[in-house]
Protein backbone atom coordinates (compact mmCIF):
# COMPACT_ATOMS: atom_id res chain seq x y z
CA UNK A 1 0.00 0.00 0.00
CA UNK A 2 1.86 3.49 -0.60
CA UNK A 3 0.42 5.88 1.37
CA UNK A 4 -0.31 9.88 0.24
CA UNK A 5 2.97 11.40 1.32
CA UNK A 6 4.81 8.42 -0.76
CA UNK A 7 2.69 8.75 -4.24
CA UNK A 8 2.89 12.64 -3.62
CA UNK A 9 6.98 12.01 -3.68
CA UNK A 10 7.07 9.70 -6.37
CA UNK A 11 5.06 12.23 -8.98
CA UNK A 12 7.31 15.20 -7.51
CA UNK A 13 10.23 13.51 -8.47
CA UNK A 14 9.01 12.40 -11.92
CA UNK A 15 7.10 15.37 -12.88
CA UNK A 16 9.11 17.99 -10.95
CA UNK A 17 12.55 17.31 -10.18
CA UNK A 18 13.24 15.94 -13.98
CA UNK A 19 13.72 18.88 -15.49
CA UNK A 20 12.92 17.52 -19.40
CA UNK A 21 9.45 15.87 -18.16
CA UNK A 22 9.20 19.50 -16.51
CA UNK A 23 9.67 21.52 -19.36
CA UNK A 24 7.54 18.86 -21.44
CA UNK A 25 4.77 19.96 -19.17
CA UNK A 26 4.92 23.49 -19.05
CA UNK A 27 4.88 23.16 -23.47
CA UNK A 28 1.72 20.63 -22.85
CA UNK A 29 4.11 18.25 -24.67
CA UNK A 30 2.61 15.08 -22.50
CA UNK A 31 -0.54 13.56 -22.26
CA UNK A 32 -2.73 13.10 -19.31
CA UNK A 33 -3.13 11.54 -16.55
CA UNK A 34 -0.61 11.39 -14.17
CA UNK A 35 -1.40 8.44 -12.24
CA UNK A 36 -0.02 6.61 -9.27
CA UNK A 37 -1.34 2.85 -8.46
CA UNK A 38 -1.55 2.62 -4.83
CA UNK A 39 -0.82 -0.74 -4.34
CA UNK A 40 -4.83 -1.52 -2.72
CA UNK A 41 -4.36 -4.55 -0.46
CA UNK A 42 -4.95 -7.83 -1.48
CA UNK A 43 -7.45 -11.06 0.76
CA UNK A 44 -4.06 -12.28 1.27
CA UNK A 45 -1.79 -8.85 2.28
CA UNK A 46 -5.23 -8.88 4.80
CA UNK A 47 -4.38 -12.22 6.68
CA UNK A 48 -0.95 -11.00 7.53
CA UNK A 49 0.23 -9.81 10.85
CA UNK A 50 -1.07 -6.28 11.18
CA UNK A 51 -2.48 -6.62 7.67
CA UNK A 52 -5.73 -5.08 9.08
CA UNK A 53 -4.49 -2.27 11.04
CA UNK A 54 -2.18 -1.37 8.02
CA UNK A 55 -5.26 -1.29 5.67
CA UNK A 56 -7.55 0.71 8.06
CA UNK A 57 -4.61 3.39 8.54
CA UNK A 58 -4.22 3.36 4.64
CA UNK A 59 -7.89 4.37 4.14
CA UNK A 60 -7.54 6.68 7.26
CA UNK A 61 -4.61 8.79 5.34
CA UNK A 62 -6.37 9.01 2.22
CA UNK A 63 -9.46 10.22 3.60
CA UNK A 64 -7.39 13.02 5.08
CA UNK A 65 -5.44 13.78 1.73
CA UNK A 66 -6.80 17.58 0.97
CA UNK A 67 -7.02 16.35 -2.68
CA UNK A 68 -9.99 14.03 -2.44
CA UNK A 69 -10.89 14.80 -6.21
CA UNK A 70 -7.51 13.20 -7.06
CA UNK A 71 -8.15 10.10 -6.00
CA UNK A 72 -10.13 7.36 -7.97
CA UNK A 73 -11.53 4.53 -6.01
CA UNK A 74 -13.34 0.91 -6.24
CA UNK A 75 -15.17 -1.25 -4.44
CA UNK A 76 -13.65 -4.13 -3.33
CA UNK A 77 -15.52 -7.41 -1.88
CA UNK A 78 -12.95 -8.78 0.36
CA UNK A 79 -13.40 -12.54 1.72
CA UNK A 80 -13.32 -12.02 4.93
CA UNK A 81 -15.62 -9.30 4.95
CA UNK A 82 -13.53 -6.23 5.36
CA UNK A 83 -15.47 -3.32 4.25
CA UNK A 84 -14.20 -2.52 0.86
CA UNK A 85 -16.26 0.03 -0.26
CA UNK A 86 -14.23 3.68 -1.93
CA UNK A 87 -10.91 2.16 -1.77
CA UNK A 88 -8.70 4.12 -3.04
CA UNK A 89 -6.88 2.46 -6.10
CA UNK A 90 -4.77 5.39 -7.85
CA UNK A 91 -3.92 9.09 -7.61
CA UNK A 92 -4.73 10.65 -10.89
CA UNK A 93 -3.34 13.99 -11.97
CA UNK A 94 -5.85 15.38 -15.33
CA UNK A 95 -4.00 18.85 -16.02
CA UNK A 96 -1.04 21.18 -15.03
CA UNK A 97 -2.97 23.60 -12.58
CA UNK A 98 -4.09 19.42 -10.75
CA UNK A 99 -0.31 18.59 -10.77
CA UNK A 100 0.62 21.60 -9.11
CA UNK A 101 -1.97 21.13 -6.28
CA UNK A 102 1.11 18.08 -5.39
CA UNK A 103 4.06 20.80 -5.40
CA UNK A 104 5.59 22.06 -2.06
CA UNK A 105 5.25 25.74 -1.35
CA UNK A 106 8.89 26.51 -2.56
CA UNK A 107 8.37 24.34 -5.48
CA UNK A 108 5.06 26.49 -6.42
CA UNK A 109 7.39 29.83 -6.10
CA UNK A 110 10.19 28.77 -7.84
CA UNK A 111 7.69 28.03 -10.91
CA UNK A 112 5.17 31.09 -10.40
CA UNK A 113 9.00 33.20 -10.73
CA UNK A 114 9.95 31.47 -13.67
CA UNK A 115 6.57 31.82 -15.32
CA UNK A 116 6.44 35.70 -14.60
CA UNK A 117 9.89 36.03 -15.81
CA UNK A 118 8.79 34.47 -19.16
CA UNK A 119 5.66 36.55 -19.34
CA UNK A 120 7.92 39.62 -18.59
CA UNK A 121 10.44 38.77 -21.43
CA UNK A 122 7.93 38.15 -23.70
CA UNK A 123 6.24 41.76 -22.76
CA UNK A 124 9.17 43.35 -23.25
CA UNK A 125 10.38 41.93 -26.57
CA UNK A 126 6.85 41.56 -28.06
CA UNK A 127 6.11 45.60 -28.73
CA UNK A 128 9.95 46.20 -30.23
CA UNK A 129 10.21 43.38 -32.40
CA UNK A 130 6.72 42.17 -33.41
CA UNK A 131 4.71 45.71 -33.25
CA UNK A 132 2.14 43.85 -30.88
CA UNK A 133 1.33 42.78 -34.12
CA UNK A 134 1.00 38.82 -33.58
CA UNK A 135 -0.51 36.60 -30.75
CA UNK A 136 3.18 35.10 -28.84
CA UNK A 137 0.73 33.73 -25.88
CA UNK A 138 1.09 30.19 -26.26
CA UNK A 139 4.05 30.21 -28.85
CA UNK A 140 6.07 32.43 -27.09
CA UNK A 141 5.76 31.10 -23.49
CA UNK A 142 6.46 27.62 -25.42
CA UNK A 143 9.17 28.56 -27.16
CA UNK A 144 11.09 30.31 -23.45
CA UNK A 145 9.83 27.46 -21.36
CA UNK A 146 12.11 25.08 -23.45
CA UNK A 147 14.69 27.50 -22.23
CA UNK A 148 13.83 26.45 -18.44
CA UNK A 149 17.45 25.15 -17.20
CA UNK A 150 18.95 28.99 -18.52
CA UNK A 151 16.11 31.49 -17.60
CA UNK A 152 15.41 29.55 -14.12
CA UNK A 153 15.95 31.90 -10.78
CA UNK A 154 18.52 29.26 -9.73
CA UNK A 155 20.38 29.69 -12.99
CA UNK A 156 20.10 33.57 -13.53
CA UNK A 157 19.55 35.74 -10.81
CA UNK A 158 17.11 38.68 -10.30
CA UNK A 159 19.65 41.59 -11.17
CA UNK A 160 20.74 39.47 -14.46
CA UNK A 161 17.48 38.98 -15.08
CA UNK A 162 16.52 42.67 -14.74
CA UNK A 163 19.49 43.80 -16.80
CA UNK A 164 18.27 41.25 -19.58
CA UNK A 165 14.65 42.43 -19.70
CA UNK A 166 16.37 46.19 -20.57
CA UNK A 167 19.04 45.00 -23.24
CA UNK A 168 16.59 42.62 -25.14
CA UNK A 169 14.89 45.53 -27.06
CA UNK A 170 17.67 47.09 -27.88
CA UNK A 171 18.80 44.63 -29.79
CA UNK A 172 18.38 44.33 -33.15
CA UNK A 173 20.09 42.73 -36.63
CA UNK A 174 23.34 44.77 -37.79
CA UNK A 175 23.40 47.24 -35.19
CA UNK A 176 27.15 46.08 -34.24
CA UNK A 177 28.83 46.73 -37.97
CA UNK A 178 31.94 47.59 -38.06
CA UNK A 179 32.83 47.71 -34.18
CA UNK A 180 33.45 45.25 -31.46
CA UNK A 181 30.68 43.94 -29.21
CA UNK A 182 32.29 46.03 -26.45
CA UNK A 183 31.30 49.21 -28.11
CA UNK A 184 27.47 48.03 -28.97
CA UNK A 185 25.48 50.98 -28.43
CA UNK A 186 23.23 50.02 -25.67
CA UNK A 187 22.12 52.02 -22.08
CA UNK A 188 22.02 50.68 -18.70
CA UNK A 189 23.51 47.60 -19.41
CA UNK A 190 27.14 46.90 -19.04
CA UNK A 191 29.17 45.25 -22.59
CA UNK A 192 30.55 42.72 -20.31
CA UNK A 193 26.95 41.80 -19.27
CA UNK A 194 26.50 40.90 -22.92
CA UNK A 195 29.77 38.81 -23.40
CA UNK A 196 29.03 37.20 -20.26
CA UNK A 197 25.14 36.04 -21.27
CA UNK A 198 25.86 35.87 -25.01
CA UNK A 199 24.43 32.53 -25.27
CA UNK A 200 21.09 32.79 -23.34
CA UNK A 201 20.69 35.77 -25.00
CA UNK A 202 21.19 33.83 -28.21
CA UNK A 203 19.23 31.34 -27.39
CA UNK A 204 15.63 33.74 -26.19
CA UNK A 205 16.30 35.32 -30.11
CA UNK A 206 16.39 32.08 -32.14
CA UNK A 207 13.94 30.62 -29.83
CA UNK A 208 11.89 33.53 -30.54
CA UNK A 209 13.05 33.34 -34.22
CA UNK A 210 14.03 36.64 -34.52
CA UNK A 211 18.07 34.94 -34.97
CA UNK A 212 18.60 32.54 -37.55
CA UNK A 213 19.08 28.69 -36.10
CA UNK A 214 22.13 28.99 -37.53
CA UNK A 215 24.00 32.03 -36.93
CA UNK A 216 25.05 33.53 -33.39
CA UNK A 217 25.28 36.77 -31.54
CA UNK A 218 28.13 38.09 -33.17
CA UNK A 219 26.79 37.35 -36.72
CA UNK A 220 22.91 38.59 -36.04
CA UNK A 221 24.37 41.74 -34.57
CA UNK A 222 27.37 41.84 -37.42
CA UNK A 223 30.06 42.75 -35.03
CA UNK A 224 33.76 42.15 -35.56
CA UNK A 225 34.94 39.20 -34.76
CA UNK A 226 37.19 39.74 -31.09
CA UNK A 227 41.49 39.31 -31.91
CA UNK A 228 41.57 36.18 -30.26
CA UNK A 229 45.04 33.95 -31.10
CA UNK A 230 47.45 35.81 -30.25
CA UNK A 231 51.29 35.01 -31.26
CA UNK A 232 54.26 36.96 -30.52
CA UNK A 233 56.58 38.27 -33.27
CA UNK A 234 60.14 39.40 -32.04
CA UNK A 235 62.52 40.97 -34.40
CA UNK A 236 66.18 39.34 -34.12
CA UNK A 237 67.86 41.65 -36.19
CA UNK A 238 67.83 45.20 -34.99
CA UNK A 239 68.22 46.06 -38.89
CA UNK A 240 65.02 45.37 -39.47
CA UNK A 241 62.37 48.32 -39.65
CA UNK A 242 59.74 47.37 -36.53
CA UNK A 243 57.92 49.20 -34.43
CA UNK A 244 58.67 47.12 -31.95
CA UNK A 245 60.47 44.24 -30.52
CA UNK A 246 58.39 42.39 -29.62
CA UNK A 247 54.44 42.35 -30.64
CA UNK A 248 51.28 40.68 -30.16
CA UNK A 249 49.04 40.14 -33.06
CA UNK A 250 46.57 37.59 -33.77
CA UNK A 251 46.82 34.87 -36.29
CA UNK A 252 44.40 36.44 -38.07
CA UNK A 253 46.35 38.88 -39.03
CA UNK A 254 49.19 37.15 -40.12
CA UNK A 255 47.18 35.81 -42.82
CA UNK A 256 47.22 39.19 -44.64
CA UNK A 257 50.21 40.95 -43.24
CA UNK A 258 54.02 40.19 -43.88
CA UNK A 259 56.68 40.62 -40.43
CA UNK A 260 59.82 42.03 -42.42
CA UNK A 261 63.02 39.86 -42.68
CA UNK A 262 64.16 37.04 -45.56
CA UNK A 263 63.85 34.13 -42.75
CA UNK A 264 61.22 33.39 -40.78
CA UNK A 265 61.15 30.65 -37.68
CA UNK A 266 58.08 29.16 -35.84
CA UNK A 267 58.73 28.77 -32.32
CA UNK A 268 56.10 26.75 -30.45
CA UNK A 269 56.23 27.80 -27.20
CA UNK A 270 56.60 31.55 -25.39
CA UNK A 271 59.93 30.41 -24.02
CA UNK A 272 61.81 28.50 -26.55
CA UNK A 273 60.84 32.12 -28.62
CA UNK A 274 63.01 33.85 -25.85
CA UNK A 275 65.76 31.33 -26.39
CA UNK A 276 66.79 32.44 -29.65
CA UNK A 277 70.29 34.47 -30.41
CA UNK A 278 70.39 37.59 -32.67
CA UNK A 279 70.40 36.61 -36.03
CA UNK A 280 71.09 38.49 -39.48
CA UNK A 281 67.38 39.20 -41.55
CA UNK A 282 64.93 37.47 -39.45
CA UNK A 283 61.71 37.09 -37.38
CA UNK A 284 60.71 34.69 -34.91
CA UNK A 285 56.83 34.34 -34.40
CA UNK A 286 56.64 31.88 -31.24
CA UNK A 287 54.15 31.18 -28.63
CA UNK A 288 51.84 29.75 -31.51
CA UNK A 289 50.91 26.44 -30.23
CA UNK A 290 48.55 24.38 -32.43
CA UNK A 291 47.43 28.15 -33.51
CA UNK A 292 48.79 27.87 -37.58
CA UNK A 293 45.79 28.64 -39.26
CA UNK A 294 48.57 31.82 -40.83
CA UNK A 295 50.58 29.01 -42.62
CA UNK A 296 48.18 29.41 -45.24
CA UNK A 297 49.10 32.78 -45.72
CA UNK A 298 51.24 33.56 -49.26
CA UNK A 299 53.63 35.85 -48.43
CA UNK A 300 55.38 32.69 -47.02
CA UNK A 301 56.96 32.10 -50.07
CA UNK A 302 58.37 35.42 -49.72
CA UNK A 303 60.78 33.96 -46.95
CA UNK A 304 64.58 32.26 -47.92
CA UNK A 305 63.81 30.15 -45.14
CA UNK A 306 61.19 29.01 -42.88
CA UNK A 307 62.44 27.02 -40.11
CA UNK A 308 60.29 25.19 -37.47
CA UNK A 309 61.06 24.65 -34.26
CA UNK A 310 58.30 22.57 -31.91
CA UNK A 311 58.74 20.48 -28.91
CA UNK A 312 59.54 16.58 -29.36
CA UNK A 313 56.79 14.82 -28.35
CA UNK A 314 53.44 13.34 -30.55
CA UNK A 315 52.14 17.08 -30.11
CA UNK A 316 55.14 18.96 -31.64
CA UNK A 317 54.97 16.47 -35.04
CA UNK A 318 51.43 16.80 -34.61
CA UNK A 319 51.68 20.72 -34.90
CA UNK A 320 54.70 20.84 -37.24
CA UNK A 321 52.33 18.52 -39.59
CA UNK A 322 49.19 20.81 -39.34
CA UNK A 323 51.82 23.78 -40.63
CA UNK A 324 52.68 22.04 -43.38
CA UNK A 325 49.34 20.65 -44.37
CA UNK A 326 48.16 24.33 -44.71
CA UNK A 327 51.20 25.15 -46.45
CA UNK A 328 50.70 22.70 -49.15
CA UNK A 329 48.43 25.11 -51.69
CA UNK A 330 51.60 27.88 -51.35
CA UNK A 331 54.69 25.16 -51.75
CA UNK A 332 56.64 26.40 -48.78
CA UNK A 333 59.11 24.15 -48.16
CA UNK A 334 59.30 24.17 -43.74
CA UNK A 335 62.37 22.56 -42.54
CA UNK A 336 62.07 21.99 -39.00
CA UNK A 337 64.86 22.37 -36.55
CA UNK A 338 65.93 20.47 -33.72
CA UNK A 339 63.39 18.08 -33.84
CA UNK A 340 65.02 14.46 -34.23
CA UNK A 341 67.09 12.07 -33.08
CA UNK A 342 70.23 13.81 -33.03
CA UNK A 343 68.38 16.43 -30.64
CA UNK A 344 67.49 13.70 -28.23
CA UNK A 345 71.03 11.78 -28.14
CA UNK A 346 72.89 15.48 -27.46
CA UNK A 347 74.50 15.87 -24.44
CA UNK A 348 72.02 15.61 -21.59
CA UNK A 349 69.20 15.73 -23.33
CA UNK A 350 67.82 12.39 -22.96
CA UNK A 351 68.19 12.29 -19.17
CA UNK A 352 65.45 15.53 -19.42
CA UNK A 353 63.08 13.26 -21.18
CA UNK A 354 59.57 13.32 -19.64
CA UNK A 355 55.79 11.27 -20.20
CA UNK A 356 53.71 12.61 -22.58
CA UNK A 357 50.36 11.57 -20.56
CA UNK A 358 47.75 12.36 -23.61
CA UNK A 359 49.44 11.59 -27.00
CA UNK A 360 48.58 12.59 -30.75
CA UNK A 361 48.58 11.47 -34.03
CA UNK A 362 50.02 13.24 -36.36
CA UNK A 363 49.70 13.00 -40.35
CA UNK A 364 52.94 10.99 -41.34
CA UNK A 365 51.99 12.73 -44.72
CA UNK A 366 53.50 15.73 -43.66
CA UNK A 367 56.93 14.30 -42.08
CA UNK A 368 59.63 13.98 -43.12
CA UNK A 369 61.48 10.78 -42.72
CA UNK A 370 64.26 11.73 -40.73
CA UNK A 371 60.80 12.82 -37.89
CA UNK A 372 58.77 9.84 -38.27
CA UNK A 373 62.08 8.20 -37.31
CA UNK A 374 61.76 10.36 -34.24
CA UNK A 375 58.56 9.84 -33.37
CA UNK A 376 58.90 5.93 -33.66
CA UNK A 377 61.55 6.34 -30.77
CA UNK A 378 59.02 8.45 -28.78
CA UNK A 379 56.21 5.75 -29.28
CA UNK A 380 58.63 2.98 -28.30
CA UNK A 381 59.79 4.77 -25.63
CA UNK A 382 56.06 5.93 -23.97
CA UNK A 383 57.82 6.81 -20.43
CA UNK A 384 60.16 8.96 -21.54
CA UNK A 385 58.37 9.98 -25.22
CA UNK A 386 58.71 14.00 -24.70
CA UNK A 387 61.26 16.55 -24.97
CA UNK A 388 60.51 19.55 -23.96
CA UNK A 389 62.17 22.63 -26.41
CA UNK A 390 63.11 24.76 -23.14
CA UNK A 391 64.86 22.07 -21.86
CA UNK A 392 67.58 22.23 -24.64
CA UNK A 393 71.21 23.52 -23.79
CA UNK A 394 71.21 26.97 -24.67
CA UNK A 395 74.48 26.90 -26.60
CA UNK A 396 73.12 24.25 -28.74
CA UNK A 397 69.79 26.12 -29.27
CA UNK A 398 72.17 28.84 -30.49
CA UNK A 399 74.83 27.16 -32.77
CA UNK A 400 71.92 25.06 -34.53
CA UNK A 401 69.96 28.12 -36.01
CA UNK A 402 73.60 29.32 -36.62
CA UNK A 403 73.96 26.73 -38.67
CA UNK A 404 70.97 26.81 -40.48
CA UNK A 405 71.29 30.87 -41.42
CA UNK A 406 74.74 29.93 -42.15
CA UNK A 407 73.33 27.94 -45.11
CA UNK A 408 71.27 30.91 -46.02
CA UNK A 409 74.13 33.25 -46.52
CA UNK A 410 76.18 30.71 -48.46
CA UNK A 411 73.37 30.48 -51.22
Amino acid sequence: MIQPDEAVELIVKREFENTTRLIKRLCNELPYPVEVNLKVPTDKDLTKSNGVSCYVDFLDRWKKFPYQNLIVRRDIRYKSGIDGSGVPEKLSINSFEELKLLFSKKQHEHLLSFTKRVSSLLNCINSVYFNDSINLKEEGHNALYRLYRELNEYALNDDDFSALCILLPQLNRGMGKDQFLRALPVNSVDTKFIERHDKLIAHILTALNIMNQDENLDEFLQVLKKPDGYVVIRALDKKLNYLFPNMMVTADDLLTTEPPGKNLIIAENKESGLMLPALEDTVVIFSTGNNVSFAKAQWLKNKDKVLYWGDIDSWGFNILSHFRKNCKESGVKVISVMMDLDTIFEGEHIKRMVKESVTAEPDLNFLTENEKECLSYLKEHPDTNRLEQEKLDEGYVQKTFLKYLSKIHDQ
